[in-house]
């Protein structure tokens, strides 16, 4: 069976993530990504797994790569009764960002930074369709 892809080409948002939480947003089973800080940005952004994960036990799940895309339809302050959905703990003043539309991409070997950037216009990004 021949897998299809999407290719973006042009600069996006990206962040990155712990896992085994950036494959939870891949599922669908995390709803909100939990951060210190807001974004004006709305639209969609590429999830990276940073290198190391929450826990060594999720070492075998792929780290350092691009892992989806997915829409950041709002951002919203974080609730007690959210912590299911966001799979952590309630942090008093941080804030739940809203995924909706996660889409697998091919896995990359990718190096980032800390917070919100524009992915560099050489990196190329195959989503599965």
């Amino acid at each position: 069976m021949t897998k299809l892809y999407t290719t973006y080409k042009q600069k996006m948002k990206c962040i990155f993530i712990k896992q085994p939480y950036c494959d939870l947003i891949l599922n669908g089973v995390k709803k909100y990504e939990i951060r210190s800080w807001k974004t004006e940005y709305r639209g969609s952004i590429l999830i990276c797994a940073s290198k190391k994960p929450i826990s060594p036990k999720y070492n075998n799940l792929n780290l350092g790569v691009t892992i989806c895309i997915a829409d950041l339809i709002d951002i919203i302050p974080f609730e007690i009764n959210m912590e299911k959905m966001a799979k952590i703990k309630y942090i008093k003043n941080n804030w739940a960002w809203v995924f909706k539309n996660p889409r697998k991409v091919k896995n990359i070997y990718y190096s980032g930074r800390l917070g919100l950037f524009d992915t560099p216009t050489y990196l190329k990004v195959e989503v599965n369709r």
